[in-house]
């Protein structure tokens, strides 16, 4: 009898302790890791967030926790390999100040945490005097018009130069070189008859100094990984062009931006001098680059062309095109 009560006791304990150490593995969570384009936050703004190392095909809860109290973010949900990739939306309303960024599980455990800080949202004055301005108006409009009879002939025999070249290229097949040639003539013909007078030559030091250190701020701002600054010096209309695609501005926000920043923290570039040219409120700078390194395991040797146009706007300079290419660079024989 003392016997099958020593064992009856001993099995009731081990079948306690099993279910002990059952519970507490059913109740554990893996501790995840969350990584940001950048832990510089802007109000009513997206990042790119990645999450690691989660409980597989989990669902969690993103949270803003500070001396504000604590803001839900959005529910994002673990692939098969506990991992997670998306945008990370902040709400208009948010205040500045420094914030941590929290991953909850659906039993309410913490199960990753990450020191972030938010700024404000500029306020972009001149996007919103431009739209207003294109808005109908019964006001007339007043252009201005060249006084100078050098300048008004110069226009007009530049249009009938463009026309004449037109009309004799048409008379040929078209080729690569006429179709060019009549652009070219165009738009000289074009930008010679609407700019102001005084303003056909390139721009003064000036101009082109502010135009070249615009270009200079937004690669510093990516290679920082200031997406507030890069982001502040396009363009409300900006438009990038790369690899045959085109994207607005929001678009690249939400999309490349961020994997700008990666790739110029991770490789090394050297950019050569920023060629500056004006054209009364408009100018275009070109710069070319030579860039070497390791990018995820693959090696880098390439070079790169830059073309951005600038405008001068009631703020400053500011993009409001960009047009990169590159390729791999070709070993010297």
């Amino acid at each position: 009898m003392r016997i099958h009560h020593a064992v009856l006791s001993m099995t009731l304990a081990s079948t306690v302790a099993l279910l002990a150490g059952t519970s507490d593995t059913l109740n554990a969570h893996d501790h995840g890791v969350l990584k940001l384009a950048t832990r510089q936050l802007v109000a009513a703004d997206s990042v790119q967030i990645v999450g690691e190392k989660f409980a597989r095909r989990s669902a969690l809860v993103l949270f803003l926790t500070g001396v504000h109290g604590r803001i839900r973010l959005q529910e994002v949900h673990a692939d098969t390999g506990g991992a997670f990739a998306g945008m990370l939306h902040l709400p208009p309303d948010i205040a500045p100040g420094s914030y941590r960024l929290i991953a909850i599980a659906r039993d309410g455990d913490e199960v990753a945490t990450l020191d972030v800080s938010v700024v404000s949202a500029r306020p972009v004055t001149a996007a919103t005097s431009h739209q207003a301005s294109d808005m109908p108006s019964a006001v007339a409009l007043t252009l201005p018009r060249a006084r100078n009879p050098w300048v008004t002939g110069g226009a007009v025999f530049a249009i009938m130069l463009s026309l004449i070249g037109g009309a004799l290229l048409l008379r040929r097949p078209a080729t690569k070189t006429g179709i060019l040639a009549v652009v070219v003539i165009s738009l000289s013909a074009s930008a010679i008859a609407g700019a102001p007078p005084g303003k056909l030559a390139t721009g003064g030091h000036t101009d082109s100094a502010a135009v070249a250190a615009v270009v200079d701020r937004y690669h510093r701002a990516v290679a920082d990984g200031d997406t507030v600054t890069a982001l502040s010096l396009l363009a409300t209309d900006a438009l990038i062009l790369e690899s045959g695609d085109v994207e607005t501005r929001g678009e690249y926000r939400s999309h490349h931006l961020s994997a700008d920043i990666q790739f110029a923290r991770a490789v090394p570039s050297a950019r050569g001098p920023v060629r500056v040219a004006m054209r009364g409120d408009a100018a275009w700078a070109i710069s070319t680059s030579k860039t070497q390194g390791v990018y995820r395991g693959r090696a880098i040797d390439s070079q790169g062309a830059e073309l951005m146009v600038v405008t001068r706007e009631p703020g400053g300079w500011k993009i409001r095109a960009v047009h990169w290419s590159s390729h791999a660079m070709r070993p010297s024989r």
